[in-house]
């Protein structure tokens, strides 16, 4: 039974309702229906008609009706189980069921049969489901359990709901269409699992005492087919949930009918309270903004894929093939190639920082990486090196010693270096690698490159024993000279058939990758060219040679536990300046923990920031970091104060987690008629990042 029929709609009035009947059409008595023998045994039962009104957001008002094949479960304190089926009255308030009535009274009857359903010492034991099935227009077929005292066989049995309804409502431009709802508790109520109800005459009263264990406070609406959501007529959808639930509001995830996320929401009105026999009408919501997040977990947290840099002195390239080839978003800085004023404020403004943003577009605020891989140009390392400035230099170190990969050809790989041919440590190198390199003494030729068989690169592409015909122009190779042996450092490639005269290349190592520990992020180095070739193991490589950076890119950092009642502040403008207490940037996660202790109750968890217009998110995990799409708990409604507040929690380490939703716009901007980068425009504070605090408190 799960089905209602809507009667007229009575202003301001919510109903009581009874447990649902599946709606299914009821056939005329015209044809020949089986007979089946249920038992000797006939029930009377009636359905909880509606008898208390209560003002709501909006009219709803709904019955009842029993269906064909419905059944219950008669139960006595002695074990016995007896399944009684529908047999007359459907489509009806009032029906006959038969079954074998066997055991000793007293009974209780419990809707909808459950075979694992028992009466125990005073306590009736059954299970509520995590997943309801969608119905249009009412709830799933056993989402909503009801009970009835049999006072003995003559008499009709009276049944009571044990829960209420959530009713959400949701409108939405171009009729996207829905696969799954989940709706979380922000109260921590039990909203699933084994139950246990008191049999102590309040039981279907306002007063049932009710306990939950094994379950969890997310449940789950399920749709058979994607239902389309519409513009101007909501559509609603109905979940039961046990009474006296969602008391602290709840948030709602909206799943496309590909699976992803389509929107998430929530409410932390008081009158989202479900009340026993009662539905809880929420107003219509109108989804207008997709609130997405990647399912891809390695981009979470990051404002873009990869940085490109081909600023003073290197190669001005604007087109990466490899990028779109794996689907990766990148900016780009490509100079006149001349230190003109621009190009030099410019390439400041990125690596060093401008009056809008003081650590620059590479990094946040905290110093961590904006962009998941940084990658240099060839050209002339050393005058681009002595460009950056000691400070740019100093930036991008930072960038990969705190979680941000690099890949460098060429030029790119020497800057990353410690030192080239004689000069054991060259000034204006970043020493990011602690090697050395050798110039090949090879221009404008071509080499052959050979791949050993367990190279990481072969995890993304299929490749021969050698890659063919990369261009090289004045690049070098890794000295494996133990004076300058780094531990750690794994070769990936070395040259081979390299053209006439300079042969003595033949073995050298032409690429390799260095991380230096779990915090920083991996380097990728080669010696020659593939970045500008569109298909092939050419193009395949340079493709590897980012994604294995990107796979080694630093592990999460979690900036504090959190201690009760302290609280922890990030309002730090730079990362020089408390790094771990500086300001979050955009589309960057803060994670923290928190130590909940076994018997905490009322569990508040604040963020509070004095940047009202912009948005923050505020998530709680048990298990894993708490990416807001994936949390137990989660805020992520427009402003950036927030607060939840939950009764009881599981005792144990908690993630909490800040996320800043929102971006500036980036467009690329010509200036002196070649040079060419991305420009930011919008709301630029948040480049500055937003301040905020967090507090975490209990009784």
């Amino acid at each position: 039974m799960n089905r209602y029929l809507l009667l007229p709609a009575l202003s301001a009035v919510m109903l009581l309702f009874a447990a649902s009947c599946s709606q299914e059409e009821i056939l005329p008595e015209t044809e020949p229906v089986e007979q089946v023998y249920y038992g000797d045994d006939i029930l009377r039962a009636d359905l909880e008609l509606p008898q208390v009104t209560r003002t709501s957001l909006d009219s709803d008002s709904s019955t009842v009706l029993w269906s064909r094949d419905d059944a219950f479960s008669l139960l006595s304190e002695g074990g016995v189980n007896n399944k009684f089926t529908l047999i007359e009255g459907a489509g009806s308030t009032s029906g006959s069921f038969a079954g074998t009535l066997e055991g000793t009274a007293p009974y209780l009857a419990l809707y909808p049969y459950s075979k694992n359903a028992g009466v125990s010492g005073g306590t009736l034991i059954f299970k509520l489901p995590q997943h309801q099935t969608y119905v249009s227009n009412s709830f799933g077929i056993g989402a909503s359990p009801m009970i009835a005292n049999v006072a003995d066989a003559s008499s009709a049995l009276q049944f009571k709901n044990i829960c209420g309804l959530l009713c959400i409502k949701f409108t939405a431009k171009g009729s996207p269409k829905i696969s799954k709802i989940v709706v979380r508790d922000l109260g921590g109520n039990m909203l699933w699992g084994d139950c246990a109800l008191a049999l102590d005459g309040k039981q279907g009263t306002s007063e049932q005492t009710m306990t939950i264990i094994g379950g969890s406070n997310e449940i789950v609406l399920d749709m058979s087919s994607s239902v389309s959501l519409l513009a101007a007529t909501p559509k609603k959808f109905y979940i039961a949930v046990p009474a006296g639930s969602l008391d602290r509001g709840f948030a709602v995830t909206l799943y496309d009918n590909t699976g992803e996320v389509y929107d998430m929401l929530q409410t932390q009105n008081p009158s989202a309270k479900v009340e026993r026999s009662m539905i809880s009408n929420m107003v219509p919501l109108a989804i207008t903004d997709v609130t997405t997040e990647t399912s891809d977990l390695k981009r979470r947290g990051y404002y873009k894929d990869l940085f490109m840099n081909g600023g003073l002195s290197l190669t001005s390239r604007t087109v990466l093939p490899a990028c779109p080839y794996i689907g990766w978003d990148y900016e780009y800085f490509a100079s006149q190639g001349t230190a003109t004023a621009v190009d030099t404020a410019i390439q400041k403004s990125i690596f060093v920082g401008d009056e809008n943003d003081t650590n620059g577009p590479l990094v946040y605020p905290d110093g961590g990486p904006r962009f998941r891989v940084v990658y240099f140009n060839g050209g002339n390392s050393r005058d681009h090196g002595k460009s950056l400035t000691a400070t740019g230099r100093t930036r991008v170190y930072n960038y990969v010693y705190n979680g941000g990969s690099y890949v460098g050809t060429c030029a790119g790989a020497f800057i990353a270096c410690k030192g080239y041919d004689s000069n054991a440590s060259y000034n204006y190198y970043i020493k990011m690698f602690p090697g050395h390199m050798y110039h090949t003494g090879i221009s404008k030729d071509t080499t052959d490159m050979s791949m050993p068989p367990d190279c990481p690169l072969r995890r993304y592409f299929t490749f021969g024993e050698t890659v063919n015909r990369i261009y090289h122009n004045g690049g070098g190779y890794m000295s494996e000279a133990a004076e300058h042996a780094v531990p750690g450092t794994e070769i990936l490639l070395r040259y081979t058939n390299c053209p006439s005269g300079k042969t003595a290349n033949n073995g050298r190592v032409s690429g390799w990758a260095y991380k230096p520990n779990d915090k920083a992020g991996r380097m990728v180095l080669l010696g020659s060219h593939p970045e500008g070739v569109t298909s092939g193991e050419r193009r395949d490589l340079f493709a590897a040679m980012l994604m294995y950076a990107d796979d080694g890119r630093g592990a999460i950092q979690v900036k504090a536990d959190l201690k009760k009642g302290e609280k922890y502040l990030c309002e730090s403008l730079t990362s020089e300046n408390k790094p771990a207490h500086a300001r979050i940037g955009d589309r960057q996660y803060h994670h923290f923990t928190v130590e909940i202790p076994a018997g905490a109750e009322d569990i508040t968890i604040e963020l509070a920031s004095d940047a009202a217009d912009d948005d923050l998110y505020l998530s709680l995990r048990k298990d894993g970091y708490a990416w807001f799409s994936e949390a137990d708990y989660t805020l992520t409604t427009k402003g950036s104060n927030k607060a939840l507040n939950i009764k009881k929690m599981e005792a144990g380490t908690w993630n909490v987690s800040v996320y800043a939703p929102n971006t500036v716009t980036a467009a690329v901007s010509t200036y002196d008629s070649s040079g060419k980068y991305y420009k930011y425009t919008g709301d630029l504070t948040l480049l500055e990042g937003i301040p905020y605090s967090l507090k975490v408190d209990w009784k």
